[in-house]
């Protein structure tokens, strides 16, 4: 949960133990990185630029965005290259506007 006035940026996080990726969001990555690291061995691949009051959509539209390239692997871990995770990332922050409401996801050509 973000508290009031703090604002978060999407994250690409990375599973040494079995190479999954999570997208989520923080407004520390590094924290949360520390946070998740009963999941094994965890490496922060990149933070988005845009930071959002509300990161739920932005997050889920990310989520959206790579279960057309494949599905969950495991809860929100994603078994898909940095480089298709990231591009989730950056596709979300082109397109996601601020105000609330679902996420406006393309569908994958």
């Amino acid at each position: 949960m973000i508290k009031r006035g703090y604002k978060a940026r999407l994250y690409v996080m990375g599973r040494s133990k079995d190479d999954l990726l999570k997208i989520g969001f923080s407004n520390n990555p590094e924290r949360r990185r520390r946070q998740l690291c009963s999941h094994g061995t965890l490496r922060l691949l990149h933070v988005g630029g845009r930071a959002y009051a509300n990161p739920y959509h932005p997050e889920k539209a990310a989520h959206q965005l790579l279960n057309q390239i494949a599905p969950c692997a495991e809860g929100e871990w994603f078994r898909v290259s940095v480089t298709q995770a990231i591009r989730a990332i950056d596709e979300v922050e082109q397109t996601h506007t601020h105000a609330e409401g679902p996420p406006r996801v393309r569908q994958a050509s």
